[in-house]
Formats: structure tokens, C-alpha cells, sequence
């Protein structure tokens, strides 16, 4: 099972935003769609495990493509492992780091990571994080940036 869900998170981190959006819209589109077989279609004799487990299924859908959208994979696959955590970054370099570093760059609330040419990423690639992810495409907005390192 726990080979399946790691499946699973590997399809959608490959997919990106969009996939993560599809397998929420798929989610959406299956929890009543049990529902509806469960509730109104069923008659005598129905298998409603069967319509039970679609909506199941749709749940399963909608919180792997939260997860994937809010940038939680990372977190989960180190939970399956066993291993660590996410590699965090000394705030205080990170902060000299967004002083110093070219524009654009991103720089992570979360975890603390500055890259340079940020822009090319829409979360951040060490934690994958959407929230925590800063991108700073001009001199006015480094403040934002350096802000969130804190």
C-alpha cells in the first residue's frame, strides 16, 4: 500500500501545479459521484462498498493533490522513510544571502533556501513549499524576501 501512495505523490509532483489541480478537480468530481451512486442510484441488491470506496477514493485524490499543491510531499516521503526532516538552512546566511544575491532570485520562508533565478521555479525545490516560496523580481520587493527568512 505505502508503495502505491509513493506511486501516487511521484505522479503528481511530476505533474506540478497542474497536476496537483487535477488530481484535486478528479477528488471533487468522485466524492459525489459516490455519493450520488451510494445515496440515489442504488437499488435492490447495489454493491454500495463499491460506490463506498469511490468516494474514498475521491478523498484519497483531494488530499494528495492538496498535499501536492501546498508543497507537503517532501515532508511525507521523509515520514515513509523513516529519515530526516527537510534540509533547513542558518536563517541568519539565508538573510545574507537574499541581501546580496542577483535579482531574481526566490528565497524560502519555510526552509530557508535562496536560490538565484528563482523565478524559474513556482515553489520552493528544497521543501517544496507554495506558502513559504518568495520570488523577487525587483529591488522593491527584497525586503519581502528577507522579511520572510526570519
Amino acid at each position: 500500500m505505502g508503495e502505491l501512495v509513493s506511486g501516487l505523490i511521484d505522479l503528481i509532483r511530476a505533474g506540478g501545479k497542474a497536476g496537483a489541480v487535477s488530481a484535486c478537480v478528479l477528488g471533487l468530481l468522485l466524492i459525489p459521484l459516490g455519493y450520488f451512486l451510494f445515496a440515489y442510484a442504488a437499488g435492490p441488491g447495489a454493491v454500495w462498498p463499491i460506490m463506498l470506496g469511490v468516494s474514498i477514493l475521491g478523498l484519497g485524490c483531494l488530499g494528495l493533490g492538496l498535499g501536492a499543491l501546498f508543497g507537503n510531499q517532501a515532508r511525507l516521503d521523509a515520514a515513509m522513510d523513516g529519515g530526516g526532516t527537510i534540509a533547513r538552512a542558518n536563517f541568519a546566511e539565508a538573510r545574507l544571502r537574499a541581501e546580496t544575491a542577483k535579482v531574481p532570485f526566490g528565497a524560502c520562508g519555510d526552509c530557508g533556501h535562496v536560490v538565484e533565478g528563482g523565478p524559474a521555479y513556482d515553489r520552493c525545490p528544497n521543501c517544496f513549499s507554495v506558502p513559504g516560496w518568495v520570488i523577487v523580481e525587483n529591488e522593491d520587493e527584497r525586503g519581502r524576501a528577507i522579511s520572510s527568512l526570519s
